[in-house]
């Protein structure tokens, strides 16, 4: 009796509680859309008289690895909640390994895979971290494949907030859930069409709004360095809140009436994108402008540009109408996370970049482009400090938390509470392993230049300090802390929560 029970238990204890052939199946299905990206690089390297092969041996390989999975895993079960979180994280490391050979194969590319690997991840993370100071040495293709990924790891940002998130209950995520959360494939299949369908239409139509207006300050000859090749790149890494730039320096080369539109762009991206889509769609204007959140993330931008503005005014950097303007520019493209800048950051007073910094790890608003913590997290978090003190005055005192004046649910808030905390978790071993491990190579390493390192890589902003400035690059890590890098930009850009839960047991257990 004893023996049969100890057999049960055991029995038990080998069974898994996600479905792995399920996942790799789901897997399959999306490694073979994604691999059909790589033939729009092989396109463009054909009209610049390029080897296109560089893109079409990960294109075979990525369609080849998915009919497999796929096939071999057919039938075996649905796709709920669990693993969802298995499927979110192997596309993204899956896609960041099939984008990174493009920069091994091509001619001048990136010979060293830690590099290229970083390089993909960023892009397809939508982050502004990079191991080259002039991205122009680059082949055209390839150079346009470095853009072209942002623009791809922004449409699977809009399918991973709006038809993912909510309704895996990340980090309060909930809260825009627009339906319930459910388990069958099929109604997060639908969603996901629906997701793509609506708002990857708007987010196709936005990009190409960006590319004919900057296309046209060189046509009218208002920026003579624009050209349609750089026109393109940049509004693909404007609207995705990315920040590649096709040249050394980001913008600061580029007139000025070309970085007011991107920082048009940039400002747009950081809104709630279900509030855009209502704006511009369906001409509902009222939900945006009477949306807390927007009002904030406007109020927290502008009072960032002031700081900045201040600073460099008080550190005779710039004064007058330039303070004003680099200001605004950098604490939009900041807070968006986008990581374009029109200067070299790096030289400006210590408060500038303290403040540029300060805003990295808030972030945009929820269900934007943006990446970070987001506001409507920070909002929650100032409302519940609030009522903390309000309660320690008046124990007694029942008070909740609103946003919009809706309710919001206890377990939404200690679900924010716990994100906020392993956020900033993460990112004090982040910089702790970027200082251990600049010890080991025997480099100098500043403790603010690494905050602001892991605080880029985390929040999916960019660039960093330092020799990882906006005139540097990150090349100067380690292949490890580069890796580390890549694992914070992937944490970052999946919430962290879907990732975090694969290394608990109870994941795995039925």
């Amino acid at each position: 009796m004893i023996s049969t029970r100890r057999l049960r238990r055991g029995a038990r204890r080998q069974t898994l509680g996600v479905s792995v052939r399920a996942s790799l199946h789901a897997l399959g299905r999306i490694l073979e859309i994604v691999s059909l990206a790589l033939a729009v690089p092989a396109f463009v390297a054909a009209i610049y008289l390029e080897s296109p092969l560089p893109f079409l041996v990960p294109l075979a390989i990525g369609l080849a690895v998915g009919f497999v999975l796929e096939r071999s895993n057919r039938g075996s079960g649905r796709l709920g909640t669990r693993e969802a979180f298995l499927v979110a994280t192997l596309t993204w490391v899956a896609a960041a390994i099939l984008g990174s050979v493009p920069y091994l194969l091509a001619k001048n590319g990136l010979g060293h895979w830690p590099d290229a690997f970083m390089e993909s991840m960023a892009g397809l993370t939508t982050s502004n971290i990079s191991v080259l100071r002039d991205p122009s040495v680059l082949p055209r293709s390839l150079l346009f494949w470095r853009q072209f990924s942002q623009w791809l790891g922004g449409l699977g940002v809009i399918v991973l907030v709006l038809a993912l998130l909510p309704r895996l209950r990340v980090g309060g995520r909930e809260l825009m859930a627009p339906e319930q959360p459910g388990r069958e494939v099929e109604q997060l299949s639908r969603g996901v069409q629906a997701v793509i369908r609506r708002f990857g239409a708007l987010y196709v139509a936005l990009t190409a709004v960006a590319a004919l207006i900057l296309i046209g300050l060189d046509l009218f000859d208002i920026d003579d360095r624009l050209n349609v090749f750089d026109s393109i790149g940049i509004a693909f890494s404007t609207v995705s809140t990315g920040g590649f730039s096709p040249r050394a320096g980001s913008l600061a080369g580029y007139s000025t009436a070309t970085q007011w539109v991107v920082f048009g762009f940039m400002l747009l991206a950081g809104v709630n994108i279900l509030l855009v889509f209502r704006a511009l769609v369906r001409r509902e204007l009222r939900p945006l402008v009477r949306d807390g959140e927007t009002r904030l993330y406007l109020t927290i931008a502008i009072l960032g540009a002031i700081g900045v503005a201040a600073a460099l005014a008080a550190g005779s950097a710039d004064r007058g109408w330039a303070s004003i303007r680099a200001g605004l520019f950098q604490s939009v493209s900041f807070l968006t996370t986008t990581g374009f800048t029109n200067a070299n950051i790096a030289a400006w007073p210590l408060a500038a970049p303290a403040i540029l910094v300060g805003l990295v790890l808030i972030g945009g608003c929820a269900s934007s482009l943006a990446g970070s913590q987001k506001i409507m997290r920070v909002q929650i978090i100032g409302k519940l400090l609030h009522r903390e003190l309000v309660q320690a005055v008046h124990p007694e005192m029942i008070r909740h938390i609103r946003r919009n004046r809706r309710l919001i649910d206890e377990r939404a808030v200690r679900g924010v509470a716990a994100f906020v905390l392993i956020f900033f978790g993460l990112l004090a071993l982040g910089t702790l392993a970027l200082e251990l491990d600049a010890a080991r190579m025997d480099f100098h390493l500043d403790i603010f230049s690494a905050i602001a390192d892991a605080a880029a890589a985390l929040a999916n902003a960019g660039p960093g300090l330092g020799f990882a400035g906006p005139v540097g690059s990150f090349a100067p890590f380690s292949d490890v802390s580069k890796l580390v890098l890549s694992a914070l930009m992937l944490l970052g850009r999946l919430e962290i929560i879907p990732v975090a839960v694969l290394f608990t047991k109870s994941y795995w257990r039925a």
